[in-house]
């Protein structure tokens, strides 16, 4: 029923996006994409300022200018011009010429992760997105796939591949990792449609300290903590890998093993029930996801083992805005592309 509810949420979506660019105007096309990056300008300030926060829970009443520049020790002029803005594109409701609540945007960006999404699209990745136009006019136009030589090190300055850059950059890191604990947000799991206990539980061999599952590159561990939210009686060790950069950064993972690990290394659990990478694959070119594949399967019980790879995969028409967008940041920031299918 929820997967019906979300499909018809999805076409009345495209109905009124589709109603509203019918309707605009050249001169309001215009505007809409030129001027769009000072949206997400104007969403870092706020973040910055933590307007978002100081409105929260005020959607059935309004805080005063007065009020927010208390909170945030804004010039209170200024904080009328930044939130005069962000009222004009919704992030903020604007009740009166000096009161302000809070939205659906508003709420949104009270969310640690995805207030952090914010800082690292600004910060980091926005930053490969303004060189990228320069980027491919230099390279002739031709398909990239080297991964220190591409938009993010133009605009950084830098030979350093931008996971290498993020080590050595630990605020951009911290930011990375928790922004990408947001990104399944109103997505169908994969839980909801893989038969986990048919196909792990089923044959899983429960003796010593026997792995039922390694989440490899799988960030603070929010992958594990689904599965052990909707299956908690599961058997076996459960394993969470990252480089150590990441790994010390948790400060929370309730019944999981951390490990300190690089995928491009021999793998150091030999024999676990599944090896789990998601969204790992689409980081890197052909060459090097081999070599992450090549480790994985090294260290595979033949017969036993399985392979489980939650990845994304762009049909080759008609797919979404974020799905193609997150093509294009791939290339801008690594070179790579997300795979294509006929679909």
């Amino acid at each position: 029923m929820a997967l019906l509810v979300d499909k018809a949420r999805h076409q009345i979506r495209a109905v009124a996006q589709w109603l509203n660019l019918t309707l605009e105007t050249p001169g309001e096309t215009q505007a809409r994409i030129l001027y769009q990056p000072l949206e997400t300008a104007l969403i870092r300030i706020a973040v910055d300022l933590r307007i978002f926060n100081a409105l929260s829970g005020e959607r059935n009443g309004s805080k005063s200018l007065d009020e927010l520049a208390a909170v945030t020790k804004a010039d209170p002029a200024l904080l009328a011009r930044i939130l005069r803005s962000l009222a004009a594109f919704g992030a903020v409701r604007q009740t009166s010429a000096n009161e302000f609540k809070a939205t659906g945007i508003c709420e949104t960006f009270t969310q640690l992760p995805l207030s952090d999404g914010s800082k690292f699209c600004f910060d980091v990745a926005g930053m490969a997105w303004q060189y990228l136009p320069e980027f491919l006019r230099k390279t002739g136009h031709k398909e990239p796939f080297d991964g220190r030589n591409c938009a993010f090190n133009m605009a950084f300055r830098t030979d350093e591949p931008i996971f290498d850059f993020l080590i050595k950059n630990p605020k951009f890191l911290e930011v990375f990792n928790s922004y990408m604990t947001s990104r399944r947000q109103g997505r169908q799991s994969w839980l909801e449609f893989f038969p986990l206990e048919r196909e792990l539980v089923t044959g899983f061999s429960n003796k010593g300290n026997a792995v039922m599952f390694v989440d490899v590159g799988g960030g603070y561990g929010q992958e594990i903590q689904e599965v052990k939210k909707r299956y908690p009686d599961l058997p076996g060790r459960m394993i969470l890998q990252d480089l150590p950069d990441t790994i010390k950064q948790i400060t929370a993972a309730p019944n999981t093993e951390t490990m300190a690990y690089d995928f491009f290394t021999p793998q150091l659990i030999r024999g676990a029930r599944a090896y789990y990478l998601r969204n790992v694959l689409h980081d890197w070119p052909d060459t090097q996801c081999r070599e992450i594949l090549q480790r994985t399967a090294s260290a595979m019980k033949k017969d036993y083992s399985k392979l489980l790879i939650n990845e994304w995969c762009l049909r080759d028409r008609g797919s979404s805005v974020y799905a193609t967008f997150l093509d294009i940041n791939m290339m801008a920031d690594l070179q790579n592309l997300v795979g294509i299918i006929t679909w």
